[in-house]
């Protein structure tokens, strides 16, 4: 009874055995499937291989085609690989160390070409010498395919780089340009390992640093997807150059910054024609503020002798002629044709306000000043101040000339505030009468006054613009920032530079 109980103990024990190896067997069959790794062996005794069916699907065949022997093996191998299996194989028989290595099999003529990686190790016999290679062969071809693709697009990309007409720069953590190429190089003068020292601050012109480190913090600090900035680098020999540097911020996968990259064109000669036509506008604009300047003058002197003449030719008169004659020589002061008066600073609101004066003598419209409580004085560039008080004065004139007399009350504000490093006049006259079919964009509707206010304008640091921002009012801003105005800058605000 004992035995029987035994014996059935023993078959239960020998049938779960056999299905476990049946399920290892199975698992593994399904792991060389899935990484198409193969296994095979060659026994040097007797000259036979054994491949499992993975190997055999490498080598496109079906599981049930027999094997061979290895000399026939060697027919599914690239004829060009062949001699490097049987060197490889022969090394290892003498050394008995293992081996490994890549070749080309040619799968039935349906199929495609494949690269296999094929790894081994020895089994010696007694007396030492190798009686039996076994190993593995693993299908590599997706592998090498993309290795290939990424190998020429590595190298495209590098062809690319080395060859683009513009400079290319990689900056590292440290500031350091790590990465250039060779425009880049042959831009500043320095070589590719000299530049790898430098920080792309050292080789930017000392004028411009300040303005350059303000763009790149605002990048970093994720403000800007890009930055463009126009500025003026040194090269080795000390000669400056004007560069357009177009850059983006590098971040890892914490967004923290890692560097960044610019690309950088030389534009001296398209800056250089820039600065000789801004030139020319500025001489040409000159000559149009020299011009109404002269006239102006004529024409306020002509005036003060007339009315000289009339007083003392009527001393009753006389008074009131004083008068007007201390209202000419405010509008003269002001204009910068005369002077200054003793004690009194030639700043905007002056400006403003001698120009309100004058013109409350001869109109009988209601002009108002308006300035924000603690408002501080806002001084204008000397070189300025001439064309800002003409512009002014053509502003406000034309204001008073396009208020529709039927309707009261009409009146002109005008309204000075300051909006970061900028000064905003506003000029709005309610209500205004305005021809038929007037266009604020077309210049030819602006009339003679307001085009030669947008004439007078400075190239930088001025703005003009006009709206209507609600029925029956007009509004003429005029902004205004350094250069023309004469502020200490020490902080830029993103307002102003947009």
């Amino acid at each position: 009874m004992s035995q029987t109980v035994s014996s059935s103990n023993s078959s239960d024990e020998l049938a779960r055995l056999r299905a476990q190896l049946a399920r290892s067997e199975a698992r593994l069959v399904e792991a060389q499937r899935i990484a198409q790794l193969g296994y095979w062996e060659r026994d040097l005794t007797g000259g036979g291989v054994w491949w499992s069916d993975a190997f055999r699907g490498i080598l496109g065949l079906d599981s049930d085609t027999p094997t061979a022997k290895f000399e026939n093996a060697l027919a599914f191998v690239h004829p060009a690989d062949r001699p490097l299996i049987d060197q490889v194989y022969k090394n290892t028989i003498d050394s008995g160390e293992p081996f490994e290595f890549q070749c080309r099999v040619l799968p039935p003529p349906d199929a495609k070409e494949r690269i296999v990686q094929v790894r081994g190790d020895v089994i010696k016999g007694p007396d030492g010498a190798v009686t039996r290679l076994m190993g593995t062969a693993q299908d590599i071809t997706a592998r090498k395919r993309l290795e290939h693709a990424l190998f020429e697009s590595e190298a495209r990309c590098k062809n690319i780089f080395e060859r683009a007409p513009v400079g290319i720069v990689v900056v590292g953590p440290e500031e350091r340009c790590t990465t250039t190429n060779s425009a880049w190089a042959r831009m500043t003068g320095y070589g590719a390992e000299e530049l790898a020292q430098m920080t792309w601050l050292e080789l930017t012109h000392p004028d411009d640093r300040a303005e350059s480190l303000r763009i790149v913090a605002s990048a970093d600090a994720g403000n800007l997807d890009e930055f463009v900035l126009d500025k003026r680098y040194v090269r080795r020999n000390g000669e400056v150059f004007w560069a357009r540097t177009v850059g983006a911020v590098l971040r890892d996968e914490t967004g923290a910054v890692m560097g960044r990259i610019a690309i950088i064109e030389d534009i001296s000669e398209k800056k250089g024609a820039e600065l000789r036509r801004a030139e020319h506008r500025r001489l040409q604009r000159d000559a149009l503020v020299r011009e109404v300047h002269h006239r102006i003058k004529n024409h306020l002197q002509g005036v003060a002798g007339l009315l000289e003449r009339h007083a003392a030719a009527n001393p009753a008169l006389e008074p009131a002629i004083e008068e007007v004659l201390g209202q000419l020589s405010v509008l003269a002061t002001v204009h910068g044709l005369q002077s200054e008066l003793p004690g009194r600073e030639l700043n905007l609101c002056n400006i403003a306000r001698g120009i309100v004066e004058t013109l409350q003598v001869v109109s009988t419209v209601p002009l108002e000043v308006a300035l924000p409580e603690g408002f501080v004085p806002i001084e204008v560039n000397a070189d300025e101040a001439v064309p800002i008080a003409l512009i002014l004065n053509e502003l406000i004139s034309n204001a008073v000339k396009h208020l529709a007399p039927s309707v009261k009350p009409a009146a002109v504000t005008i309204e000075m505030k300051r909006d970061g490093v900028r000064a905003v006049i506003v000029v709005r006259n309610a209500p205004a009468s305005l021809p038929p079919g007037f266009d604020f964009a077309n210049s030819r509707s602006l009339g003679t006054g307001l085009r030669l206010a947008k004439s007078l304008l400075p190239g930088e640091g001025a703005r003009l613009t006009f709206s209507r921002p609600a029925p029956g009012v007009v509004e003429s801003v005029l902004e205004l920032w350094p250069p023309v105005l004469n502020h200490a800058v020490n902080r830029v605000s993103e307002a102003w530079l947009r």
